[in-house]
């Protein structure tokens, strides 16, 4: 994957592989940019495709509908602002294209917070269900 820049400071992304899964995140202000390849291994697994997104492999592309005026770092194309859960007012950026997400620093604080039930935050069952999410979110 190209060397890629946060585009909201303009630094370069460390990147760092958690459970086989690459995060790239921005040293300054904390946002983290998850490929559209590493998003379906998330999702399914650590054998899902390994093909580029922008070609046939699978992948379904979505239909916009609240254009953000930032660009994808890997494809260049306009995100999209997409709510984590239902409701929530969590928020992430998704890329149509290629199928990559970002989270700034403050949605991924809100994450941690959000309860799931009267009980149990989102956060505590990352450590069973999302192991990559609990350590980019322990950040």
């Amino acid at each position: 994957m190209q060397d890629l820049k946060c585009q909201k400071c303009n630094t370069h992304f460390v990147t760092e592989t958690i459970s086989g899964v690459t995060v790239k995140m921005c040293t300054k202000c904390r946002l983290v940019f998850i490929d559209g390849i590493e998003v379906t291994r998330l999702r399914e697994g650590h054998n899902a495709y390994n093909k580029d997104p922008g070609g046939s492999s699978g992948y379904e592309t979505t239909k916009a509908t609240h254009i953000v005026s930032e660009k994808c770092p890997r494809c260049e194309v306009e995100l999209r602002d997409e709510e984590y859960i239902q409701n929530s007012n969590i928020h992430f950026k998704l890329c149509d294209k290629c199928l990559s997400i970002i989270f700034e620093a403050g949605e991924l604080n809100k994450l941690k917070q959000y309860q799931i039930s009267p009980t149990t935050k989102i956060y505590d069952e990352f450590e069973e269900l999302f192991p990559v999410m609990k350590k980019v979110m322990a950040g």
